[in-house]
């Protein structure tokens, strides 16, 4: 069957939709695989994969009644070089495990036939109460160089179904619409995705930087140093700060907190150098700048496994990456 194909031998897809796939081809001689970190490797190898992610969380909205999910452009600790994409259930969750050999058929589809099989075989039917439903994604990225082509590439996938292939549709929240968050830290994706749908507690939303507001209370701990390993955390940990302190019931349940390895802005090309967390993990050593704090210092990083940490007493203050 060649490429070239008319879209109407695909009536239950979208119109356009296979042939745009086609163009940005997967890269040659590579399986990708999808896992607990969604889809990481070096950033000039996932043009095609970012796309089809686009197209993948639009089906999944739309297998989910038209709930928003999220897809976050990061590869978190990994070099400068490289990047990724995660997808973020409606609950705030990462995607069902179940979905998962779907965006690795979809990612490395190389025919128009598997193309169609694997987008078939996900597209609710007409029977179904998800047919009618009007997909909803939206996207967010970290600091990396390349973060923002590649969230673009899959904001075009996710509209190559959010507009029905014809160019329509909006990019701005609300029914059937693409939503670029642009820069946030992957734990903030999360709980946006969490709270527009509906998964909060009280009847009343949160905003980016609700989910880390904490109960009144004394810190267990005088001052605390986190090491933003020159990215995201940088940007966007200040305001965070500034909302846990407005809402304490004390001066003493205020946070002390230092920043160290920042970023100024976007397209930060020290990310991750000799600091962030697998640094710490890996190396059994504070960060840099911080290498003469005394006190506890620790590691940290999370995902569904779990967070991974390491830690001594003596070496540098409690460093965290965000």
């Amino acid at each position: 069957m060649s490429s070239s194909a008319p879209s109407s031998e695909f009536p239950a897809l979208p119109p356009g939709l296979v042939a745009a796939l086609l163009a940005l081809p997967p890269p040659p001689r590579k399986t990708l695989a999808y896992g607990t970190a969604g889809f990481r490797d070096k950033a000039v190898l996932l043009e095609s994969t970012f796309m089809r992610m686009g197209v993948l969380a639009a089906l999944r909205s739309m297998a989910r009644g038209g709930q928003v999910i999220g897809l976050m452009v990061t590869a978190s600790h990994n070099s400068v070089e490289d990047n990724g994409v995660k997808m973020v259930d409606p609950e705030g969750g990462m995607l069902a495990m179940d979905w998962e050999k779907h965006a690795a058929a979809l990612a490395n589809a190389t025919s128009e036939q598997e193309l169609v099989t694997v987008l078939t075989s996900l597209l609710p039917s007409s029977s179904s109460s998800s047919s009618s439903s009007s997909p909803r994604v939206w996207i967010a990225r970290d600091t990396r160089p390349h973060s923002l082509r590649l969230s673009s590439l899959a904001i075009e996938g996710a509209l190559l179904l959010v507009s029905d292939g014809r160019g329509e549709g909006g990019r701005e929240g609300g029914q059937g619409a693409v939503l670029d968050l642009g820069l946030l830290t992957t734990p903030q994706l999360h709980h946006c995705i969490r709270m527009e749908n509906g998964r909060f507690e009280g009847g009343k939303k949160g905003g980016k930087e609700g989910a880390f507001l904490v109960p009144g209370g004394t810190p267990a701990w005088q001052a605390l140093w986190v090491d933003c390993a020159h990215g995201i955390g940088a940007l966007k940990l200040p305001a965070v700060l500034a909302a846990i302190n407005e809402a304490a019931t004390s001066e003493a349940a205020k946070l002390d907190v230092t920043l160290v390895n920042t970023a100024e802005e976007e397209n930060a090309i020290l990310l991750n150098d000799a600091c962030g967390a697998e640094f710490v993990q890996k190396g059994q050593k504070p960060p840099k700048g911080m290498e003469k704090e005394k006190g506890r210092w620790e590691g940290r990083e999370g995902g569904r496994e779990g967070g991974r940490e390491c830690g001594r007493e003596g070496g540098s203050v409690g460093g965290i990456r965000v």
